[in-house]
């Protein structure tokens, strides 16, 4: 403010000479008295040091609200990386370099966050491959990244139609109305898909038996793990995870009354009775798998 008020200052030391008098004083420590006008640009000069600061911690807090918003988009993307992917922007193959180009736009801004930009050149590369079941799914990843469930399901429905063999819309559907707290919907697009689409979809049935698993249903859960171990012998997590189930699944007799485990030991009757119990229900699944089906005698898995 100091040096501000200095400007107004005539050469020699005077500030306005005779019109000191009528000038406004700022105070000793100026070094005397300074004109209306200086002070002003010196009060001026504070304030555009202040709005600077204020702007700054605007711009500041700002970011720190797309930051925040960023993270909660991201919570909402599943922790499980086989169901996260489900979400990503896939390329549209055979659909022109034009649309490569504008799906490769909104990969970028999908990852930067911008989901404003991302879906607009998302729309512009459905509208020039009305065709394209990428482009629909895309479309259906962008909105649920976005929060919007309704059109998000929309989009995913719509790749469907067009292409009723590919599962990432089906996985989508399914777990959107799962989230929504609709799990008899999600579990019912998935049995659906399984039995009238591709019965050893090894996503879908993997999906449907971690359904099954949070929900309680162990039973329905161990066939699922069962029917994957026959498709993908080769993934150690099948029999591990229909080991977890076996061991929820209450033993009984033939009867149908529980069997009171005696024995804990090596050798003791917890493991006579999980490899008596095991045998017959594995046993059971795979007759059920080789049963007709009701869609053109195809088996019917145990769902």
């Amino acid at each position: 403010l100091k040096s501000a008020a200095m400007v107004g200052q005539r050469p020699g030391g005077g500030a306005g000479g005779g019109h000191s008098g009528h000038g406004l004083r700022v105070g000793a420590d100026l070094g005397g008295a300074h004109t209306a006008p200086a002070v002003v640009a010196g009060l001026l000069g504070v304030a555009f040091n202040a709005f600077e600061r204020i702007a700054s911690l605007s711009v500041s807090t700002c970011g720190g609200c797309q930051k925040e918003l960023q993270a909660h988009r991201q919570q909402r993307l599943p922790q499980d990386p086989a169901l996260a992917n489900l979400f990503v922007i896939r390329p549209v193959v055979d659909a022109g370099a034009e649309v490569a180009r504008a799906t490769q736009r909104a990969a970028g801004f999908t990852r930067e966050g911008r989901l404003e930009e991302a879906l607009r050149e998302l729309h512009d590369a459905r509208q020039l491959a009305p065709a394209s079941f990428e482009a629909c799914l895309n479309l259906g990843s962008a909105y649920c990244r976005a929060g919007d469930d309704n059109t998000a399901l929309y989009w995913y429905g719509e790749a469907r139609r067009l292409k009723p063999s590919g599962s990432a819309a089906v996985q989508a559907q399914a777990l959107l109305e799962q989230r929504r707290g609709r799990a008899d919907e999600a579990r019912r697009i998935l049995v659906s898909f399984l039995q009238e689409v591709d019965s050893s979809n090894v996503p879908a049935l993997a999906q449907l038996a971690k359904l099954h698993m949070r929900e309680e249903r162990w039973s329905k859960a161990a066939g699922c793990f069962h029917k994957l171990i026959g498709v993908d012998p080769s993934n150690a997590e099948w029999p591990a995870q229909l080991q977890v189930c076996l061991n929820q699944v209450p033993v009984k007799d033939e009867a149908g009354e529980p069997v009171h485990q005696a024995g804990s030991g090596p050798g003791g009757g917890v493991l006579a009775l999980a490899i008596s119990f095991a045998e017959p229900l594995i046993r059971s699944v795979a007759a059920a798998d080789l049963a007709s089906g009701p869609v053109g005698g195809r088996a019917a898995p145990p769902f």
